[in-house]
């Protein structure tokens, strides 16, 4: 500020005070009017700031609901997963109990049907053996054979 004003009889000349001090005036005016004009400006850009930041915020609270709902899949599809595993295991055990009951089955099955069948060839060797003998023996016949052959026999 170091402004000199020329002097008057009295003092300092008014009319150079009050132009000095228009001037002052109109100077802080305009800072205030350019002041204003930021302020409005900075106040604009804020707003369009807050609607950006509630925008990214709502956003934000969108993908938050969208991993709750992602991860409460994996959590129902891990337990899922761990039921049908469970299942499948006691599926497996169940059919494997089926299984070995019915190999005991048939394993008694042969075993019956081993025995008849040594049985078959006891009885079997046993005819053969009663055949050979009949046939490589002579055959045992009684005088009352011989009688009923010789009755049966026609006359020539």
């Amino acid at each position: 500020m170091g402004k000199k004003f020329p002097r008057s009889l009295w003092g300092y000349r008014p009319s150079a005070v009050d132009e000095y001090i228009d001037g002052m005036v109109r100077d802080a005016e305009g800072r205030v009017a350019h002041l204003r004009a930021e302020a409005e400006s900075v106040s604009q850009s804020n707003a369009g700031l807050k609607d950006q930041i509630e925008g990214i915020q709502k956003e934000i609270d969108g993908y938050r609901e969208k991993e709750r709902a992602v991860a409460q899949a994996i959590i129902a599809a891990q337990m899922r997963a761990g039921t049908i595993e469970e299942d499948a295991r006691k599926a497996v055990e169940e059919q494997k109990r089926r299984v070995l009951a019915e190999i005991a089955v048939k394993r008694a099955e042969m075993d019956g049907m081993r025995k008849e069948l040594e049985r078959f060839k006891s009885t079997f060797s046993q005819v053969l053996n009663a055949i050979d003998e009949s046939l490589n023996s002579p055959p045992v016949v009684s005088a009352g054979d011989i009688e009923e052959s010789l009755k049966e026999r026609p006359n020539d």
